[in-house]
């Protein structure tokens, strides 16, 4: 077993097809570019650092104020976060018309504004799968 195959990090990034929301079709634009992600995976560093850095805050605020409750909103901000922490890049992606450059900026407005790919990131993202070599999934 050679360790290096069963690497699951994704820290170089793996490209996730965009699927349309309810036909799960990959999307394309008019001229047949795929819409793609380059996602790193939850065992990588940018997720493990956002991670860390989450719960580090989390103990933090429960050290100096027991009764401040996290709220949903809370919980939404940091699920966002992770999610924008492992995009690294993407193709495809327009708003009005022109193309979108990738930028943390902009991956945080799209996932706050679409909450059917956030679930598609978030779900690409947690499947180990998705960042094994192939001679490691046989």
């Amino acid at each position: 077993m050679d360790i290096e195959d069963f690497d699951t990090s994704g820290n170089a990034g793996v490209v996730l097809p965009v699927k349309h929301p309810i036909t799960g079709v990959p999307l394309t634009l008019a001229d047949g570019t795929a819409v793609t992600l380059t996602v790193a995976g939850v065992d990588g560093e940018r997720y493990q650092a956002a991670f860390t850095t989450q719960v580090n805050k989390r103990l933090q605020t429960s050290l100096n104020a027991r009764s401040q409750q996290q709220t949903a909103e809370d919980l939404m901000r940091e699920n966002i976060d992770l999610l924008v922490a492992v995009t690294l890049d993407w193709q495809g992606i327009e708003k009005a018309g022109a193309p979108l450059p990738y930028s943390p900026a902009n991956a945080r407005a799209l996932y706050e504004r679409l909450p059917w790919l956030r679930e598609q990131v978030k779900a690409f993202v947690e499947d180990r799968a998705n960042f094994l070599k192939a001679s490691a999934s046989a």
